[in-house]
């Protein structure tokens, strides 16, 4: 299994962005927004292609706005959702470990919404979505 580096990254609007009438939840991504990331090694996650990187976002937005129902949620979505059971099992761990790291801090590590990225690093390989109103769309830099 292939090694990666994982980063959710959530959207927050500030003063300055508040003054451009910007509300990622309902604006969804702009490049110029704050963020507060979490980023984390997860070992074994497989070899997942850069054009599956969404499948990758999918995964951790079901576990962040579902984390005590995520096996049903998980099974429910299965025609849409493709990763290996042991991707999503070193997904589970991971958002398990955001969450313990984020130690209460409120808005550190929330539920992926609207406005939201998910980046996935595998080697010299990277892509990042973006959570938009319906579905992911790659982020270019």
């Amino acid at each position: 299994m292939i090694d990666a580096i994982v980063t959710m990254g959530f959207s927050i609007s500030d003063a300055y962005s508040r003054a451009d009438d910007y509300v990622p939840a309902m604006d969804g991504y702009r490049p110029q927004a704050r963020q507060h990331c979490y980023r984390g090694f997860v070992p074994d996650l497989g070899t997942i292609a850069a054009d599956d990187v969404t499948q990758v976002a999918e995964a951790l937005f079901m576990l962040t706005n579902h984390p005590d129902g995520v096996e049903a949620d998980l099974t429910a979505s299965g025609a849409r959702l493709t990763l290996p059971a042991a991707a999503v099992e070193a997904l589970r761990v991971y958002v398990r470990g955001a969450y313990r790291d984020a130690g209460g801090r409120d808005g550190y590590v929330r539920a992926l919404s609207v406005g939201d990225t998910v980046s996935l690093r595998q080697g010299f390989t990277s892509a990042t979505v973006a959570c938009e109103r319906v579905g992911w769309t790659p982020v270019r830099f």
